[in-house]
């Protein structure tokens, strides 16, 4: 009998026995990359190559499938937009069947949409491409489950609402809903061509007001403010404030 993914030509691979999986796709037009992978209690699984070749996980809402999963993608163009989030989605979107994950994206040709992402179990997330300080925030705010954060090139150069008023919150010592109350490091490389000083020490203010869940913290020494002041002005309305490490 022919079913609508055998219409598709899509191949469902069964590793029951499984205990430790590593794919390194390479050929978007492999049958792996049409595939959708069950896999049932392995120890560790990793993902590497171009978003295009990966395959789909098939069981992401029904077993119990890793201790550890691993994903190292790259998206070169934006054909491959689509393919990014259902192959992201699929292994990051149920927090029920992996217990801890990371996730390193190498390049995006497209600008990601925090709107489109179900990385709802993503634990660790290394971003080495250009992120809008707008999209960082709407994905921190997603990303429930999310401990620890690397983002390689920050873009920040329009004073967004988020940040158009943070110079008066650190007047008025006023409070910020958090926007993360799960990470607990974040570093930030280094900033985009085109970024606005300003608007850079604006959105690094901000951060450091909005995730009190915060331990540890990396910023380049091209921000122009002084943290210890800003963190001795404001400490007493964020306390999280003298229990960060600058890194």
């Amino acid at each position: 009998m022919e079913t609508d993914d055998m219409q598709q030509k899509q191949m469902y691979i069964c590793l029951p026995k499984i205990t430790s999986i590593i794919i390194k796709a390479k050929d978007p037009n492999n049958d792996l990359a049409s595939s959708s992978l069950v896999i049932q209690n392995a120890g560790s699984i990793a993902l590497k190559g171009p978003v295009g070749a990966m395959p789909r996980c098939a069981n992401s809402l029904t077993y119990s499938v890793a201790n550890y999963l691993d994903i190292d993608v790259s998206a070169a163009g934006s054909n491959d937009e689509n393919q990014f989030y259902l192959v992201t989605n699929s292994w990051l979107q149920s927090k029920s069947f992996i217990n801890r994950s990371w996730l390193k994206i190498n390049n995006l040709g497209f600008s990601l949409d925090a709107s489109l992402v179900r990385w709802n179990s993503l634990c660790s997330l290394d971003i080495c491409c250009d992120i809008a300080f707008g999209t960082l925030v709407d994905l921190l705010s997603r990303l429930v489950c999310l401990d620890t954060l690397h983002v390689d090139r920050l873009y920040a150069a329009e004073m967004i609402p988020a940040i158009s008023t943070i110079e008066a919150v650190v007047y008025t010592c006023a409070l910020i809903a958090p926007v993360s109350t799960s990470v607990k490091s974040l570093e930030i490389s280094g900033f985009a061509d085109g970024c606005v000083s300003h608007v850079l020490a604006a959105s690094i203010k901000y951060l450091l007001l909005v995730i009190p869940s915060l331990d540890k913290m990396y910023v380049p020494e091209e921000v122009a403010f002084s943290i210890d002041s800003f963190v001795k002005q404001l400490g007493h309305t964020y306390p999280h404030l003298g229990s960060i490490t600058f890194n």
